[in-house]
């Protein structure tokens, strides 16, 4: 039998990328497409090498190489949010298994192709479910954000270091600000500081020229009954009546 790599190589890239994809939507974690990708390249060069690694413990390999392409594509906050996105990731790996092998036992056309290693339907198949994924995910946000646009002015609950805060808030399609490059931030007006300790600084661009501000961490932060973790805030004086501007990824 003839195996041809790169037909090795696409379907496990395809069936990763999936299956890293279903994991963040799952947990509603930022997905970063280098990040998906990288993690899936590092699945399918180990997939190839693996029939050479024969000995007792190469189980335990392929645990390790899936926690580390779960380490790479989400942002870890704890190491329970990390454990998290790995049993939710080994699980519809699993689940995928037992779905092609029932699938293999009952349709005969798809044992065929699943007993040639040199067939890339099931990484076509993937690939496409992964784009359809994507798409409707896209359009479902962009419905949403059209309806928040209609209505801007939101009523919104911040759990501030055990301190709950229920203020009108104003959904700023124009508020892109991310700490460290992934996590959004929110602007608070001043009179809802705290006596809280900065976490970090972020540069911020006004028409008066570059500032660098001090960023405070969030616990939870709830829109509509949509709950947001890992969101920052800032601190400035806001002279309208609303007190908080949402980001533009917090509707």
């Amino acid at each position: 039998m003839i195996i041809y790599i790169e037909c090795v190589l696409f379907n496990n890239f395809a069936i990763d990328l999936l299956m890293l994809y279903l994991t963040l939507l799952t947990l509603k974690r930022r997905i970063t497409l280098w990040k998906l990708i990288l993690s899936s390249i590092i699945g399918a060069v180990y997939a190839l090498f693996s029939p050479l690694i024969e000995f007792t413990g190469d189980i335990m390999i392929k645990i390790l190489v899936a926690f580390i392409m779960c380490l790479i594509t989400a942002k870890i906050l704890s190491f329970k949010k990390l454990m998290l996105v790995f049993v939710v990731f080994l699980a519809y790996s699993f689940a995928a298994g037992g779905i092609i092998i029932g699938i293999m036992n009952l349709w005969q056309p798809f044992r065929e192709t699943m007993s040639n290693p040199s067939n890339i339907n099931i990484g076509l198949m993937c690939s496409i479910f992964i784009l359809t994924l994507a798409f409707s995910r896209k359009i479902i946000q962009l419905i949403q954000k059209k309806h928040i646009s209609e209505g801007n002015v939101k009523k919104v609950v911040i759990n501030k270091d055990k301190k709950i805060i229920r203020e009108q808030a104003y959904y700023d399609s124009g508020n892109t600000l991310y700490y460290k490059g992934i996590y959004p931030v929110i602007v608070m007006d001043e009179s809802l500081k705290s006596e809280d300790k900065a976490v970090g600084h972020i540069n911020i661009d006004t028409i008066c020229g570059s500032t660098d501000t001090e960023v405070f961490k969030l616990e939870k932060v709830m829109v509509d009954n949509r709950i947001y973790e890992s969101v920052y805030c800032v601190f400035n004086k806001l002279g309208n009546s609303y007190k908080i501007l949402l980001h533009n990824d917090i509707y």
